[in-house]
């Protein structure tokens, strides 16, 4: 095993190695720092979305807290979805069930993302990067509201502004008698 330079080239064995390339001391000393052998197990997914999963030795420092399983970016990006669909889908099921609508799971970034980042009521752009509880921040509008028998679905639900989603409350027209969509 080797220590990586700056511009990730090898620059030397990391301990003492026997002919077969297995670390013989579960120590090692690099500039002074006290070094440790590990393992580590490193979640990935393919663009096709097959999850795997490897192995890797790896040497970190001995006071360093090394978490034993590591994501990849792409690992990361699909459970971050996977949180934000169930989380939606629990959160408005809850609220649905005693009613008998529909709740379909699917991620509110691809209504956000099939909207435009506009919202669909007053028509101004909405910054992705903005957090609940900012007054700008992004929300996910159903056209017909759950508690007059709207579906959660897709095709029910749209991009809007959390204050301009809270102004519209439960309505499904405005005051002109225009649909709010």
């Amino acid at each position: 095993m080797q220590t990586a330079s700056v511009d990730g080239r090898g620059s030397g064995l990391i301990g003492e190695f026997d002919p077969s390339g297995h670390h013989l001391v579960q120590t090692a000393s690099v500039d002074g720092k006290t070094l440790h052998w590990t393992h580590e197990l490193i979640s990935d997914v393919t663009p096709e979305g097959r999850e795997f999963r490897w192995e890797a030795v790896v040497c970190v420092p001995v006071a360093a807290r090394h978490p034993i399983t590591l994501w990849t970016a792409a690992r990361t990006a699909l459970s971050e979805e996977r949180r934000r669909t169930s989380s939606s889908t629990a959160r408005h099921a809850r609220r649905v069930r005693l009613e008998g609508a529909t709740v379909e799971r699917f991620d509110p970034i691809k209504v956000f993302e099939r909207d435009g980042w506009h919202c669909r009521l007053c028509g101004g752009p909405v910054d992705r990067d903005l957090r609940w509880p900012d007054p700008a921040s992004a929300s996910l509008d159903h056209v017909v509201p759950l508690v007059v028998g709207g579906a959660h679905s897709r095709d029910n639900t749209q991009l809007a502004h959390w204050l301009c989603n809270v102004q519209k409350g439960a309505r499904t027209e405005d005051p002109d008698d225009r649909p709010l969509r």
